[in-house]
C-alpha cells in the first residue's frame, strides 16, 4: 500500500478576533491572551489593564 503524503501550508495566518480593550484585529502570529468567555486581548493591553498576575512581569516590579 502506498503511503499518502499531504502537504500542509506552513504559513497560514488568520484573524483570531478583536482585542477586548483596543478593538484591534488580532492575527494568530501575534501574542495574545484568551479569556474564559472566549474574548481575546493583545499582550500590550493586558499588561496595562492590571489583570496580569505580578509573577508574569519580567522585571519583577512588586514594590511599585
Amino acid at each position: 500500500m502506498i503511503k499518502k503524503q499531504w502537504k500542509k501550508n506552513q504559513n497560514s495566518e488568520h484573524i483570531v478576533g478583536p482585542c477586548k480593550w483596543c478593538q484591534e484585529e488580532l492575527v494568530n502570529t501575534q501574542a495574545f491572551v484568551a479569556f474564559v468567555d472566549k474574548s481575546k486581548a493583545c499582550i500590550k493591553c493586558y499588561r496595562k489593564s492590571g489583570h496580569m498576575l505580578p509573577f508574569w512581569d519580567k522585571e519583577n516590579k512588586f514594590n511599585e
